[in-house]
């Protein structure tokens, strides 16, 4: 193997592929998705809800900054389904049932952000 070989071997171990902030929130409302379809008791469910509620109260602050650059209309919008999103993960607790609707609105959005056309699911 040459040095140039061992060379970009080597960065390839170390290199991270870089990610637009859109696709790290799509994938991460997938995971997210995810994590709520696959718990399997209570306690898991819980958890799972847990990361979603943080996961959406971030993005919630970051649509009320002043700074954020999405369109008023839209920023209100997406604001509104997180206050719904924050609710269902509350009821995730006694309601296994909420669990479908929030993974339905994570999806709807992670398609969104990713460009997907409704009907796809994001990977």
């Amino acid at each position: 193997m040459s040095g140039y070989d061992r060379l970009r071997a080597s960065y390839g171990l170390t290199a991270q592929v870089t990610r637009s902030p859109r696709e790290i929130e799509s994938q991460l409302l997938e995971l997210a998705s995810e994590r709520l379809l696959k718990a399997d008791s209570i306690v898991r469910r819980i958890e799972a809800a847990e990361f979603n509620r943080k996961l959406w109260q971030t993005m919630a602050i970051d649509l009320a900054d002043p700074g954020n650059s999405l369109p008023d209309v839209l920023r209100s919008q997406m604001l509104s389904i997180a206050g719904a999103v924050l609710r269902l993960c509350e009821r995730c607790r006694s309601e296994a049932e909420a669990v479908e609707s929030i993974v339905e609105i994570n999806r709807s959005i992670a398609r969104g952000l990713s460009g997907m056309p409704e009907g796809r699911d994001a990977a």
